[in-house]
């Protein structure tokens, strides 16, 4: 019995070296975006905002998405206010632009077969939207200076349809926002790696811009409107099943929109719950027995270490093996997405992250295949 154990821990171990390995080979091979110096943009973007409850954050996101250098005539703002319970309408009415609208979903009635307001929200705006190709973020994020011109010439020159950008964290201060950093900047490579394997496995919804054609031609949110978030990874992998080839990355750091990482064990756990708990219902069934076996290998991990009790150094040894191969092959990676962001290969506070990351795994992947309900901004979703 203990052999067939060791065995599978090998087994897992081998996998996990292999996943990395070729998540960072394709990774590589991804061919870097560049703005052409003589581009000059033909499309109309509409900006899909989606927001609730960021009386904090919502100035700073406006005041970034009217700085960015694209013409006026060619980009509209449409914000979908979520019944937000605090400043956020007041301050958003502040703006007297004229290419932002504000879509206020108290005036509507949410169809039933959408369990969230976001998806049915964002469905609404581009109902509404006027330009051909739509471009999402959320309220805390802020957008760079060229964010528009990197996805109107990428849509332009390259005719994809669906297209990922990077996203990353602002400055963390303890621990656990240096490990979000990190984590957010390993999904970033993942995300262009998957682009270049030619599946879409992950992308993130603050970073994200489809054609209005391609949207209404696989029936937008139609076949996961059940699921309260998702609104990003379901449809990229809905548009990767009928269009693989339409999907494309913008990999150059220029282009990343930065958000908010969490400040406590609370709020993070329970964004990354909302994550989880869609998991097992992706359509892309590559990823989800990629993320089950990652998952597998952490935990085997950690039932080596416990099962050193009992069966002595054997396991302790086994425990090490493969804690030191995880460091290594989580440095490669690692090091890798940190130069992209930063220019450099030097990943601070790494360690700390490493050992933050096995207890978030396997009990955040516990948790959540117990617990369906989760909050988010004063609300309880399943």
């Amino acid at each position: 019995m203990l052999l067939t154990w060791f065995s599978l821990s090998i087994l897992l171990s081998i996998f996990y070296a292999w996943t990395i390995s070729n998540f960072l080979k394709n990774w590589r091979q991804l061919e870097a975006w560049q703005i052409p110096n003589d581009f000059i943009p033909k499309t109309k973007i509409s900006i899909v905002l989606p927001i609730r409850n960021e009386a904090q954050n919502i100035e700073a996101c406006l005041k970034s998405i009217l700085n960015v250098d694209y013409p006026n005539e060619l980009f509209e703002i449409l914000i979908v206010e979520d019944h937000s319970e605090d400043e956020t309408l007041a301050i958003i009415e502040g703006f007297q632009v004229s290419n932002l609208k504000i879509i206020k979903l108290a005036d509507y009635e949410k169809p039933d077969q959408y369990r969230s307001f976001k998806k049915w929200g964002i469905a609404k705006a581009i109902e509404k939207a006027e330009g051909q190709f739509i471009l999402s973020t959320d309220g805390d994020c802020t957008v760079p200076k060229n964010w528009l011109l990197y996805f109107a010439s990428y849509f332009e020159l390259n005719k994809k349809s669906f297209i990922a950008a990077p996203v990353n964290f602002k400055i963390g201060e303890n621990a656990l926002q240096y490990f979000q950093d990190l984590d957010m900047k390993g999904l970033m490579i993942m995300t262009g790696a998957g682009v270049h394997l030619g599946k879409g496995l992950l992308c993130n919804g603050a970073n994200l811009g489809y054609s209005k054609k391609i949207f209404n031609e696989i029936d937008g949110f139609k076949g996961f409107e059940q699921y309260a978030s998702g609104d990003d990874v379901f449809l990229l992998q809905k548009v990767a099943e009928k269009y693989p080839e339409e999907i494309g990355f913008i990999k150059n750091a220029s282009c990343t929109v930065y958000t908010s990482s969490k400040n406590n064990w609370k709020d993070f756990i329970s964004q990354r719950l909302r994550w989880a708990t869609k998991t097992s219902a992706y359509p892309e069934k590559y990823l989800v027995i990629i993320l089950g076996l990652i998952y597998l290998f952490h935990l085997s991990m950690v039932i080596n270490l416990f099962l050193t009790i009992f069966f002595g150094w054997a396991c302790f040894t086994l425990f090490m093996i493969m804690l030191i191969l995880k460091i290594c092959f989580d440095h490669s990676f690692l090091s890798r997405a940190n130069f992209f962001f930063s220019g450099t290969k030097k990943v601070a506070h790494f360690f700390k992250a490493s050992f933050i990351q096995i207890i978030y795994l396997i009990g955040v992947g516990a948790i959540s295949i117990f617990k369906k309900e989760y909050s988010w901004k004063g609300r309880t979703l399943k």
